[in-house]
């Protein structure tokens, strides 16, 4: 048993180097942290007597522009959208037809 003992010891030692190792290697780790940090803090020191009004802050911002159309003009739009729409509709299915029966229907040479 003594043997058996031995080995417990021997591997308990192992198992502590390996900690203290760990350890180590971790506090060396939050200490370069901590100077980062550190480092940022002393940038960010602001002087609070020294700042300038909220006021001059915060009236510098600009409003989005909002473009209110009213109910009428959607619907003018509507119907304008829906015109030209037949339109080029009509010009598409009747192409040519169309522009001559226009021509035909109001020579210019009566209007002269």
């Amino acid at each position: 048993m003594s043997q058996q003992a031995k080995k417990l010891e021997d591997q308990a030692e192992e198992l502590r180097s390996l900690l203290n190792e760990v350890e180590k290697n971790t506090d060396k780790e939050n200490a370069s942290d901590e100077k980062k940090a550190n480092e940022g803090h002393r940038s960010r020191e602001v002087d609070i007597l020294n700042l300038p009004p909220r006021k001059e802050i915060h009236s510098n911002k600009k409003a989005p522009t909002h473009i209110k159309i009213s109910v009428p003009f959607k619907r003018f739009l509507l119907i304008l959208t829906v015109l030209l729409i037949l339109m080029l509709g009509a010009y598409l299915w009747f192409g040519e037809d169309l522009i001559q029966m226009i021509n035909n229907a109001l020579p210019l040479e009566e209007l002269i």
